[in-house]
């Protein structure tokens, strides 16, 4: 009797295990597909985003970046790629149903904007542009040399920034009335983007890599090999960086690593260049083909949101998980108060046939043990106290 008892108590065991072990590994492909069968349900008629007209639509022209201070309040800066200069400012007052300019340069190419407190940071050439009056008027800061091109930009608070050139990084602890080169980035790769979780933990992405500091950016330590456009930090420990042709995700604080791509009918996979996440789970990024994805589960699917056109998508800012805007080629602009539709299903950074492969093959050698053990164990039909021999 007590063998029985054993045996059973054995198969109970087992056939939870089965059940845990088949929980274990289905749960992150049933995560991964959540909102495959809500697509269709989710996906509108028309386009999630809309082009807003304005009078300073040019050919050949590169809307570098966007951003607003509240959801009326923005600036989009943009200039012609094929001439040095020539950089403008936009302004919106009314949420983005119309822009006006508010700054035209000749002979400056400006990159990128930010907002910090009340005043405004555009990177240019040979130094900044800075305003404190919403941008009726600018001054210009100078940074190092005059002949370098600045374009990367970060402040931690409005005392304490950074900014990156094609030479190196400058560092300002006066609320940028001051900058001081600094001289541990010993390599000639171009800065793209900045970004400082603490006053000395910080990371750089350029062209041709991704860099760590640990002292406030007197030295870095390449930590990727290759670079990109922007990063997208959704906590001390996570982000996201986007290239040309890459996808890469940090989840410990470390180590970057690549995700998996859709390709096209030409085998190229997405053109990105911004890349946004509001919190771990909502996130988009603006590209071309698709021209912008959204993810609503951190990252394991994308769904391509609708948008009039087929032009590249260079900058994207969200003021919540509805009301966005985006920036595209010609310096043409989008809005949306959808920005948390699906769209159609794009790509996964699941792989979803190895998880299908691995979840049977441990069902099958989960399965035979049972049966190894069940025949193996299986108990004497005369009990030993009848035995009489």
């Amino acid at each position: 009797m007590r063998m029985r008892v054993c045996y059973c108590r054995g198969r109970k065991v087992w056939v939870l295990s089965v059940f845990a072990l088949c929980l274990i590994v289905t749960l992150p492909l049933a995560n991964s597909m959540l909102y495959e069968e809500d697509q269709l349900d989710t996906k509108t008629n028309g386009a999630v985003w809309e082009e807003i007209e304005h009078d300073y639509i040019r050919e050949d022209v590169i809307p570098w970046d966007i951003v607003f201070k509240n959801a009326t309040h923005g600036w989009m800066i943009s200039q012609n790629k094929t001439s040095w200069g020539h950089g403008i400012i936009l302004h919106t007052n009314d949420s983005g149903f119309t822009w006006s300019l508010q700054l035209y340069n000749e002979t400056s190419w400006l990159t990128r904007i930010t907002v910090v407190g009340e005043t405004i940071w555009v990177t240019a050439e040979s130094g900044l542009l800075r305003s404190s009056d919403d941008g009726r008027t600018w001054e210009f800061v100078p940074v190092g040399s005059e002949f370098d091109n600045y374009r990367a930009l970060f402040f931690y608070n409005e005392s304490l920034g950074w900014i990156g050139s094609e030479t190196g990084t400058y560092k300002t602890e006066d609320g940028g009335e001051s900058w001081q080169r600094q001289q541990g980035w010993a390599t000639s790769d171009i800065v793209m983007s900045i970004y400082f979780i603490t006053p000395l933990d910080g990371w750089i992405l350029a062209d041709e890599g991704i860099y760590h500091s640990m002292n406030g950016g007197e030295s870095w330590e390449k930590v990727h090999n290759r670079g990109g456009w922007n990063f997208a930090f959704v906590s001390d420990t996570e982000a996201w960086a986007v290239g040309d042709n890459m996808l890469a995700h940090m989840v410990d604080g470390i180590n970057w690593v690549e995700q998996p791509l859709p390709t096209n009918e030409y085998r190229r996979p997405p053109y990105m260049t911004d890349i946004q996440f509001l919190n771990a789970t909502h996130g988009w990024i603006g590209a071309l083909n698709p021209q912008i994805a959204h993810t609503r589960n951190g990252g394991i699917d994308w769904y391509e949101q609708s948008i009039p056109g087929s032009d590249r998508i260079y900058a994207l800012w969200f003021y919540n998980e509805t009301l966005g805007w985006a920036t595209g080629r010609d310096g043409r602009i989008y809005r949306t108060t959808q920005a948390d539709e699906l769209g159609e299903y794009s790509w996964s950074t699941s792989n979803v046939a190895l998880v299908y492969g691995v979840s049977l093959v441990l069902i099958a050698v989960v399965a035979v043990s049972i049966i190894f053990l069940r025949f193996r164990k299986r108990p004497s039909s005369v009990s030993p106290a009848l035995d009489l021999e």
